[in-house]
């Protein structure tokens, strides 16, 4: 089954095949509802340009790709996002992903607010993740430049989709975030 990609908010990626481009200006907020809203003693405002995948059916899916960035500084903004696995949760936290904070890699997860430390981000890795999507709960394998790092496993609020492509705040400079040889497919069904 071929799957589709769907902007999230704000416009402006380019697709070549299997290579996703995303660019963000500093000082430019997302075009979602809240981005251009405070957080006081978090942030002045979001950027993004991300896309986001159909729901997902129960089963088994594999997300994988070579992610780069390119920017004057490699640590461009103080928080950002690679990879998010989103089930509309009221709070809009995603359930699952990858965040880098500060220059360091995180696994995180929303249910017990486990954030677990990869390593350095270094502006480029591989990512490989298998969503395994039951009934009453998602559970994803992440693994990193062919380390198999964590299966980290959640409830299920919700059908899960995949979002990915460029989501920071408190952005130093412009980034431009490149998503090479992606694969995402259904590899079973429960």
């Amino acid at each position: 089954m071929s799957y589709k990609w769907y902007e999230s908010c704000s416009p402006g990626w380019k697709q070549q095949d299997n290579t996703f481009e995303f660019y963000l200006k500093k000082g430019t907020p997302g075009e979602c509802l809240g981005d251009n809203t405070p957080m006081e003693g978090k942030f002045e405002f979001k950027e993004r340009q991300e896309l986001m995948s159909d729901m997902l059916d129960l089963g088994t899916y594999v997300w994988s790709a070579d992610v780069e960035t390119i920017s004057d500084k490699l640590v461009h903004a103080k928080y950002f996002f690679l990879l998010q696995i989103h089930d509309k949760r009221p709070n809009g936290r995603p359930p699952h992903g990858i965040q880098v904070r500060d220059g360091d890699i995180f696994l995180i997860q929303e249910d017990d607010d486990t954030e677990l430390y990869v390593s350095k981000y270094k502006g480029q890795l591989s990512i490989a993740t298998k969503v395994h999507v039951k009934r009453k709960s998602v559970s994803v394998e992440y693994i990193i430049d062919g380390v198999n790092v964590a299966t980290l496993k959640s409830k299920a609020i919700g059908q899960p989709f995949i979002k990915f492509g460029a989501y920071r705040w408190n952005a130093v400079c412009d980034v431009k975030q490149i998503y090479r040889n992606l694969r995402f497919e259904r590899t079973n069904v429960s």
